[in-house]
């Protein structure tokens, strides 16, 4: 469980980005925060890996306050994948990074293998296992973010615009690892712009405007509330517009739901 408690902060110490955000996070929750650029997600998530300290307020992983915690040890219970992979990588491997982590923690070897393994066959990596991870593509170099943060096995992970640049195929194996991490209880924090995928993969989302969080619960909810929308300076999905547009009466977000939809009444 991830608890915010009244939490605020300011870069410079002045303005603030974040302004007493008190939210509860369950234990398991698959969770996108969206948010225009400037409304405080990323920061949120700094805060709540120790990247950044909260300059009043607490916040609180598993009933620890992370306030006397080191950024290492944090995040052995909360990975950060940054949204930018050349950030995070610097082994000469693909499976050098994945284990990098796991030799620092002195796990047993058969354990470590086992671990490496199981991130390079979820993130579909074992071709490339001996590859430099600056010889793969930038979106490639992604998922060995991805694989070497899963390794660790935190309880919490957080993606920073995961879906940035991948492509179809990437974007269902990016799902899959959600579904994967979600049906282990792991809990996964999603800050995006994509609207399609949000639609597609989320329950649960977090919007935040202004430094504060103006909306929780299902996505369906969110990009059907007009005043909402235009308090975050978010467009909804296209099929949402469209629905509007065709004066559908039912509240449909993916094109699935349209399908059904659209199905049925031909019938």
């Amino acid at each position: 469980m991830i608890q915010i408690n009244h939490v605020n902060y300011a870069y410079d110490g002045v303005h603030p980005v974040l302004k007493n955000i008190d939210h509860t996070i369950a234990s398991g929750a698959k969770i996108a925060i969206l948010g225009q650029n400037g409304s405080g997600k990323t920061t949120l998530a700094k805060n709540i890996n120790r990247l950044c300290q909260p300059q009043s307020g607490t916040v609180l992983i598993d009933g620890q306050s992370t306030h006397h915690a080191t950024i290492a040890q944090v995040s052995q219970k909360v990975g950060y994948i940054f949204q930018n992979p050349n950030d995070q990588l610097f082994n000469n491997r693909v499976e050098k990074e994945i284990q990098y982590a796991l030799y620092r923690q002195k796990l047993p070897e058969g354990e470590i293998q086992e671990r490496t393994q199981a991130a390079l066959e979820l993130c579909q990596l074992t071709a490339v296992a001996q590859q430099h991870p600056y010889d793969l593509s930038i979106t490639m170099r992604k998922f060995v973010c991805i694989a070497a943060i899963v390794a660790m096995h935190p309880n919490t992970i957080i993606l920073d615009e995961p879906t940035a640049g991948l492509d179809q195929k990437e974007r269902a194996l990016l799902a899959h690892i959600l579904d994967v991490l979600h049906d282990k209880q792991v809990t996964t924090l999603t800050i995006t712009h994509d609207m399609d995928f949000v639609a597609n993969q989320f329950n649960d989302i977090l919007v935040m405007a202004h430094g504060q969080i103006v909306f929780e619960g299902h996505p369906t909810d969110f990009f059907y509330d007009e005043k909402l929308l235009k308090e975050a300076h978010i467009e909804p999905p296209l099929i949402v517009r469209l629905m509007q547009a065709l004066a559908v009466d039912q509240k449909i977000i993916t094109i699935d739901q349209a399908q059904a939809y659209f199905g049925k009444e031909i019938q």
